[in-house]
């Protein structure tokens, strides 16, 4: 389903604050906040990259994503334009015949696990950065299709394939973001962020933000 989406980056600091401002405005929790773990896939040009920054039509990120770092693989083609988006399942890529391991570790959380994800997607994407957050997910109580997710504690790092043949890649955390962020989601053209009371957040200095984790994550990492 396209979804209009609209993100803000703040500092985290104010995450308590934003947390607050945000049941004060009817906002509950809708799902159990996890950790998600996503291995983003481009090619050897970053040509979905480079789509993403100069904002070229439609656009795609393909991607492999767990949760709480469980190894069931989601896999997902998510498109967007200007500023709807809506996410294809996996059943509409195409997949390498051969799977791959990924030896994942994260010295922050002291978290090292091996998942396994296609070794490439659409033939000419391969894997190249990890991106790893933990979000709560929040529900207006007053407009049902009006949610908010919180992402804290982002970081990233680069896939490296071990040894060439060897179908094994190594995914290593070795940066971290500066700034939480704060997505607004909707299905209404007319639903508008003042509309859930933007001023309230005034003294957070919520910052708009055009560009995707991934594409911060490459821009930090190569």
């Amino acid at each position: 389903m396209k979804r209009y989406e609209k993100k803000y980056s703040f500092i985290p600091t104010c995450t308590d604050s934003l947390e607050l401002s945000l049941a004060e405005q009817g906002f509950i929790s809708e799902y159990e906040p996890r950790l998600i773990t996503s291995f983003y896939y481009d090619s050897c040009d970053f040509s979905l990259y480079s789509d993403s920054i100069h904002g070229n039509g439609s656009r795609h990120k393909f991607r492999a994503r767990f949760y709480n770092l469980n190894n069931n693989c989601t896999l997902e083609d998510k498109v967007r334009a200007f500023d709807t988006g809506y996410k294809l399942n996996g059943d509409r890529l195409i997949l390498s015949d051969s799977w791959c391991s990924v030896s994942y570790s994260d010295n922050t959380d002291l978290k090292y696990v091996t998942m396994q994800i296609p070794e490439s997607i659409n033939t000419i994407y391969t894997p190249k950065v990890v991106v790893t957050y933990f979000r709560k997910y929040f529900v207006s109580s007053i407009k049902a299709d009006l949610r908010i997710t919180l992402d804290s504690n982002i970081r990233h790092g680069r896939i490296l394939n071990i040894r060439a043949g060897a179908k094994r890649f190594a995914a290593e955390i070795s940066a971290f973001a500066s700034r939480n962020v704060l997505e607004v989601k909707h299905s209404s053209s007319k639903e508008q962020f003042s509309s859930i009371g933007v001023s309230a957040f005034a003294a957070i200095n919520l910052v708009s933000e055009r560009h995707s984790k991934y594409c911060n994550a490459v821009a930090a990492l190569y």
